[in-house]
């Protein structure tokens, strides 16, 4: 991977520049976003704050590239992605990023363990090493007796564990979250 530029020394692992996306809608284009630039150093943790509708989710998406923008350019680790296929975007995703989700997307029909290994196995790792950087991210939250637990099984809230372990487990070089606990109610605090 591309080392990318450096901002005072440090490496920059996600760089976004003239970043536009609109949406058709019935009443013409809506404009989301508009010319966005931003730069993400090495062991930076960012926060984009806005309103409901301003497009932060739309933005993680194409920084993620989940999405892609209208125009604009984003380089992770000085490499574009851009110009990626789609399957060569998957490959990407799982070798270079982590997503948590509002909703953990957990498929219900494997375990937690499971639901950690399955972005390991699909980016090439062996199943023992998928196996046990599974267990060792379920245990760095809280998660290590519950490992054989299918969602349906968990808390809301352990299940957004599982989901944070599934994007750490491969040790990403950049982890992007949406909202990551918008779906969980505090105690006597419903939303």
């Amino acid at each position: 991977m591309e080392s990318g530029s450096r901002v005072d020394g440090v490496a920059t692992v996600l760089e976004a520049r003239g970043i536009a996306k609109s949406y058709a809608t019935p009443r013409g284009r809506l404009e989301v976003l508009r010319g966005v630039d931003l730069t993400v150093t090495r062991g930076t943790i960012l926060a984009i704050l806005g309103a409901s509708g301003a497009g932060k989710s739309t933005l993680l998406n194409i920084l993620g590239t989940l999405d892609r923008a209208d125009a604009g350019t984003v380089l992770i680790r000085g490499r574009p992605v851009d110009p990626l296929r789609e399957r060569e975007l998957a490959r990407f995703r799982a070798n270079h990023l982590g997503f948590v989700f509002q909703f953990h997307h957990l498929l219900p029909e494997f375990s937690a363990e499971e639901n950690v290994m399955m972005p390991l196995l699909i980016s090439g790792r062996r199943p023992a090493e998928a196996r046990a950087r599974a267990q060792a991210a379920l245990a760095a939250v809280g998660l290590a007796e519950r490992w054989e637990h299918r969602p349906a099984e968990l808390s809301g809230g352990e299940a957004q564990r599982v989901a944070v372990a599934r994007a750490l487990a491969p040790e990403p070089e950049l982890v992007l979250a949406d909202e990551p606990s918008g779906n969980l109610v505090c105690a006597g605090h419903p939303q």
